[in-house]
Formats: C-alpha cells, structure tokens, sequence
C-alpha cells in the first residue's frame, strides 16, 4: 500500500494517490491524512483522487473511507473526480461508499481515464 497526498492552495484542490491493497490500519492512517490536508483548504474545495492503482479493500476498510466521505461532505468539499484507469472493482467500492455515506448534497463523483482528465474536467 501506498498513498501520496498534496494540496493546491490557489485552485482550492485536494490531489490523493492510492496505489496497492489497504489494511484496515492503513486505510485509517491514509484516511486520517487526507482528512487532515482537506483540512487546509476552504469551503468549495475540489478533490482528485487517482484510484488507477488501488486495489479492493476489507469492509472495515470501506466504513472508514464512507466516513471520511462523508466528513469531506462536511467541509464543504465542491467536487469529486476520481481517475480509475482499469480499476473497475476499486471505483465500485468507492462509489458504494460514496452513494451510502455521501459527499453531501449535489456531490455526486466524476469517473476520468487520466489526471489530465480530471483537471480539464475541474477547469472547465
């Protein structure tokens, strides 16, 4: 497993890279991190999320990334795109976690095939 995590302060953007298989403690350690740099942007922040590489995780797993969803929601995140290149089963379990524990209102998450696609998309 592995994760990397940066912010854009002047585009109000949250960038998060899982790559491989997630324990339980490892999704909540990656969870608690993305959490605390969302944490450093404002109200209205967009999220990119690059799962191309992710693997599927435990159901434990997928309750503590529905929770962090849902407190993304809280802060007021804007947008979701999610780049999933072939990772379909990975984009399933997110969207799943998403739909149940929801990002708020009107935050529905976009699927993309590259990170230039995602930002064109936010950009637009």
């Amino acid at each position: 497993m592995a994760y990397t995590i940066s912010t854009d302060k002047d585009r109000n953007r949250l960038y998060v890279v899982f790559t491989g298989f997630f324990g339980d403690e490892e999704t909540t350690e990656a969870c608690e991190a993305v959490l605390a740099a969302a944490r450093e942007l404002g109200p209205g922040f967009d999220i990119v999320t690059d799962i191309s590489g992710f693997k599927l995780t435990s159901e434990t797993g997928a309750s503590s990334i529905a929770r962090l969803q849902k407190d993304l929601g809280a802060l007021g995140v804007s947008r979701v795109v999610r780049v999933v290149g072939d990772s379909v089963l990975a984009n399933m379990q997110l969207s799943r976690t998403a739909r149940e524990a929801g990002y708020g209102p009107g935050v529905k998450p976009d699927t993309v095939r590259s990170r230039a696609e995602a930002e064109e998309l936010l950009d637009s």
